[in-house]
């Protein structure tokens, strides 16, 4: 529903528009749609486990804008790692030390720094990083929404998240868009 809305991309990076260009750049790619997330209190399976997005084959080079539609606090927030411990993780995994996401978890649980926004409030924050939720006891659902964002000209590694497909681009500049048309008229 929430992506039937023609101008539902811009609007929402209008929210962050100035920190984005100051975090990724002033030429940038946006996920197609925007996601919505609910999380309904004592629901198992509105629970996100920990993970990294580069796992499932988002681009390295994205942050994502994760805005609350109600407060998030406590369990019906999100939990991140934050990138030190994070990049330390993912080295180990590597290394064939962590075999599952709970042993993961269990060796970081003290490390996880659960986010405090307010309502009216958003969060960037580097999708490389992990980060998920945990079982909402809270008596308060959560509504979310969340939308990737990325250089316009980073590299594209996965064929199924490239520019075009899962990344559109929202803003660019003349130069770009002239270099472009020539790329695209010397392949016709």
């Amino acid at each position: 529903e929430i992506n039937k809305h023609s101008d539902i991309r811009q609007r929402y990076f209008s929210l962050a528009r100035q920190t984005l260009a100051t975090l990724v750049g002033n030429e940038l790619a946006m996920q197609n749609k925007v996601n919505m997330s609910v999380q309904q209190p004592d629901d198992e399976s509105s629970v996100l486990p920990m993970h990294s997005d580069i796992w499932t084959g988002d681009s390295p080079f994205q942050v994502v804008l994760w805005v609350p539609l109600t407060d998030a606090s406590d369990t019906n927030s999100m939990f991140f790692l934050p990138p030190n411990e994070s990049r330390e993780a993912r080295h180990r995994v590597a290394a064939g030390e962590f075999k599952s996401m709970d042993q993961i978890e269990r060796a970081y649980h003290s490390q996880m720094i659960t986010m405090v926004v307010p309502h009216g409030k958003v969060l960037i924050f580097d999708s490389n990083c992990l980060h998920g939720n945990v079982l909402n006891e809270t008596k308060t659902a959560r509504w979310s929404i969340n939308c990737r964002f990325t250089g316009l000209l980073t590299p594209f590694t996965n064929p199924e998240r490239r520019l075009g497909t899962y990344y559109l681009p929202i803003t660019t500049r003349a130069a770009t868009k002239m270099g472009l048309s020539i790329l695209n008229a010397d392949k016709a």
